[in-house]
């Protein structure tokens, strides 16, 4: 794990990339939870398109 400090760039890129994904993953499950919360009706929830 040490070695992957050494390369800043290599870092910043892979933390970047890690941000970039939890961020994704968390929208996906967010919005379909907020649909469901405000409409109440899994239908509506199952057409969110939210990409």
């Amino acid at each position: 794990m040490k070695s992957m400090y050494i390369n800043a760039s290599f870092f910043s890129m892979w933390l970047s990339s890690l941000s970039d994904v939890l961020s994704h993953r968390l929208r996906d499950l967010v919005i379909p939870l907020l649909v469901l919360s405000m409409t109440h009706s899994p239908l509506t929830t199952a057409l969110v398109e939210y990409r």
